[in-house]
């Protein structure tokens, strides 16, 4: 019986590893390339942002990750659009309670041991830097507040973003939060344009510039202008810093961020509608022109070409604008994101669709193979790489500059230090959420059941006993 289970074990590791190595048939390869690109610059970025906090030293100015969070929203809102009106088209319906349980069963197991493990990962950094937390994680005491751990129910929730920045739990699951409000709303949303109503087009333009004008609106009803932007020096009307005030009103809001899903769920109702008008655009002219302002937006965001301006980041502080500046500021703010954002949809579409010799080439760099394992273990390592710097770098920091007189140098051992612990513990992740689900989908008998009810029940008194001995020590 023990031969015969553990012969099933190794038969779903087996099966989790070529889930994660092997592409499987209606696998969009353009798509897995952006996906990876798009986790590669938010742990590089955050490489950096989490040494900042402790040599002072600041990144390179060209390395906009955040940006690499607009390209999962992206792809998000393409994959989910997809998914939804392929079964609307099927079904001429779209089973809401069947689409929800799947997003609970893929999204929650890893979510959840995330979550606990974040109690003891993230008290490493107060625990060893007292007096060193980064602002927007709130007082640098005890478990709950310097952790934010009381408030891990939003994050189960999927409310955390509705908290300021320095009440979260785990800041950096902002974005999860704000990509399942959209899936809460999104086949509601697409029910109505699909059945409802002949002027999708027009309403999917309107409710993308309407977010322009929400961003907009956002600057000057909260005075988020350069001297206040990402200001940790200045403070807001709520008593806080703009540092906290900016992440909480512009950055970590739905409505301000869905922009780039809305963009993706555009780019999955041309193609499941439109199929052969792209194909037909592709090949024009026209398309090749698009593309040339698509790359420079794209790449133009990373090194800061929309503020050119108003000149370097650093200097915002000193700035005042006159009325016109701020008009252009604002505008700035309300359509950068979104236009990044078209600008990657296009270029996915391009790739895919573009049979000449630039749409193959991006499409064969965007199809490398090492970028499909990448994509599949990005979720596990956008949850993971943070926390696992946290928990490393206090320690790794001080140790390196012993032995390198360069900060730089030891910037570059961090992270590559930083990158392997996160490819590690997203390939557990991966084979754990993969294992669970192909049980889930198997069919399993009550006694099956029984026993992994059993065994989730004892693991969570051990776990409530380990949470009570964090307090005890802390």
């Amino acid at each position: 019986m023990l031969f015969i289970s553990f012969l099933k074990f190794m038969s779903l590791i087996k099966k989790s590893l070529n889930s994660l190595l092997i592409r499987p048939d209606g696998h969009n390869p353009a798509v897995d390339g952006i996906r990876a690109l798009a986790i590669i610059l938010v742990v590089i970025g955050h490489v950096y942002t989490i040494q900042v906090a402790l040599t002072e030293v600041p990144k390179p100015s060209w390395l906009r990750h955040d940006y690499g969070v607009d390209m999962f929203f992206v792809i998000s809102g393409f994959l989910i659009g997809t998914i939804l009106i392929k079964e609307f088209q099927k079904t001429n319906k779209i089973n809401y309670a069947k689409f929800y349980v799947r997003r609970f069963l893929r999204l929650m197991p890893v979510y959840v041991v995330i979550l606990i493990a974040g109690i003891y990962f993230m008290q490493n950094w107060y625990n060893q830097l007292p007096d060193q937390g980064l602002p927007l994680l709130g007082d640098n005491t005890l478990i709950g507040e310097g952790t934010n751990a009381k408030n891990m129910w939003a994050n189960l929730f999927y409310v955390n973003n509705f908290l300021d920045a320095d009440e979260q739990y785990l800041l950096w699951c902002w974005s999860l939060a704000i990509e399942e409000q959209f899936y809460i709303i999104a086949p509601f949303f697409l029910s109505f344009i699909l059945l409802k109503t002949r002027k999708r087009i027009s309403i999917f333009i309107a409710l993308l510039i309407l977010s322009c004008i929400i961003r907009f609106v956002t600057v000057y009803q909260h005075n988020i202008f350069p001297e206040n932007y990402w200001n940790a020096l200045s403070t807001g009307p709520n008593g806080k810093n703009y540092l906290n005030y900016t992440f909480t009103h512009l950055y970590d809001n739905l409505l301000t961020r869905y922009g780039g899903l809305l963009v993706g769920v555009i780019g999955a109702y041309l193609v499941q509608f439109h199929l052969n008008k792209i194909r037909v655009f592709m090949a024009k002219k026209l398309a090749s022109i698009i593309l040339i302002f698509s790359v420079v937006i794209f790449f133009g965001a990373f090194v800061d070409l929309e503020f050119r301006y108003f000149g370097r980041f650093a200097e915002f502080s000193q700035l005042t604008l006159n009325d016109w500046e701020k008009v252009y500021w604002a505008a700035t703010i309300g359509f950068s994101r979104n236009l990044f954002s078209l600008a990657t949809m296009f270029i996915i579409l391009y790739s895919i669709y573009n049979k000449t010799s630039i749409g193959r080439g991006i499409n064969k760099f965007l199809s490398l193979r090492w970028f499909y394992p990448v994509a599949q273990i990005s979720y596990s390592a956008y949850l993971t790489h943070w926390m696992l710097m946290f928990w490393m770098y206090p320690s790794t920091v001080p140790f390196l500059s012993e032995y390198f007189e360069s900060i730089h140098v030891v910037h570059a051992i961090n992270g590559i230090l930083g990158v392997i612990a996160t490819l590690l513990a997203s390939i557990i992740l991966y084979i754990f959420s993969t294992s669970s689900l192909f049980i889930i989908n198997a069919s399993i008998n009550l006694y099956k059941i029984l026993l992994s009810l059993l065994f989730f029940l004892i693991l969570n008194i051990s776990l409530r006993k380990l949470y009570k001995s964090f307090l005890l020590c802390s």
